[in-house]
């Protein structure tokens, strides 16, 4: 089983372009963070579950213990995930989890962030702020960034984003997205059916 995890906060446009992107079907299955969001997926596929806790704190065994409950049906194609708890800490710590024990077993996908690009140009990522802090560790960790609401993005301010990203993470894949265009979409489909993997493991 293939598992892909789409990062990111609240409201960035993760659910959004997993729809667009049209990578869920009747076999896959997919764990949201928020369970008004499985509407989305209502009529696509049955297999859906939502972390029901939002403390950080059981992040990695939820994670896990959502898993084992989606293994014990007839094994899907492929998972996607959302991530547990608040959507503001890093991803890393439970796909690493996998990663160092269980990659013989799952084939695990590229580390997918969604950024909404207008957030990052006000807010900017650094360590000099809490919310800064948590975009610098989610970008930090990530194979692919995905700066959703593309459209609303100039080419000037376009150049800026990649700047800040490529100072952090010079490896990510920075995709520039919009579900009102589609621009990117495409992109966004290759990466999640093709042979990309989980390439920034943080451990030793």
């Amino acid at each position: 089983m293939r598992i892909v995890h789409f990062a990111g906060i609240p409201g960035s446009g993760k659910t959004s372009i997993i729809s667009a992107s049209g990578i869920v079907s009747e076999d896959c299955a997919i764990i949201l963070n928020n369970e008004h969001s499985a509407e989305v997926f209502t009529g696509i596929t049955e297999r859906m579950d939502h972390f029901p806790f939002k403390s950080p704190c059981a992040r990695v065994r939820q994670y896990r213990y959502r898993i084992e409950l989606i293994e014990q049906g007839p094994l899907p194609r492929m998972l996607i995930t959302e991530p547990p708890g608040n959507c503001m800490e890093v991803s890393s710590p439970m796909l690493n989890a996998i990663y160092a024990t269980e990659r013989d077993r799952f084939d695990i996908g590229p580390l997918i962030t969604v950024i909404d690009g207008q957030n990052l140009l006000s807010n900017r990522a650094s360590k000099r702020s809490t919310d800064g802090l948590r975009t610098f560790n989610m970008i930090d960790e990530s194979d692919v960034v995905l700066v959703s609401k593309s459209d609303l993005i100039d080419d000037a301010d376009r150049d800026v984003i990649m700047g800040i990203v490529e100072s952090i993470n010079e490896d990510a894949r920075v995709i520039f997205t919009s579900t009102v265009t589609g621009e990117g979409i495409d992109s966004v489909k290759d990466i999640v059916l093709g042979d990309s993997v989980y390439s920034r493991p943080l451990f030793n």
